[in-house]
């Protein structure tokens, strides 16, 4: 391969990666969903500290044929307890209330 045509190689993947930052930054931001994974998150890290245990306030339509889940707040079986987990001590910090 030329030298000439290693740099128009070199030369179209920098324009590629400057095109591909530049829309990344020019781009509207995806709004969270209601259902977003850090509304459950949340959830069980203030009842942790709250010490009722690995429960849920969100309700999971499937989850209400089961009889142990027909009241709020559910206990959360289908997630693992990592995140909610790494969360409770930024909540206990913050009152249980991420806001502040």
């Amino acid at each position: 391969m030329s030298h000439a045509a290693l740099t128009r190689r070199l030369l179209a993947a920098a324009a590629a990666l400057a095109l591909t930052f530049t829309w990344l930054a020019a781009r509207e931001p995806l709004p969270h969903h209601a259902a977003s994974d850090l509304y459950t998150h949340l959830s069980v890290a203030r009842h942790l500290i709250q010490g009722d245990g690995f429960v849920n306030d969100m309700v999971y339509p499937l989850s209400l044929s089961f009889p142990f889940a027909a009241h709020v707040p559910q206990p959360l079986v289908h997630r693992p307890p990592g995140y909610p987990l790494l969360m409770t001590l930024p909540v206990a910090f913050a009152g249980g209330d991420p806001a502040r």
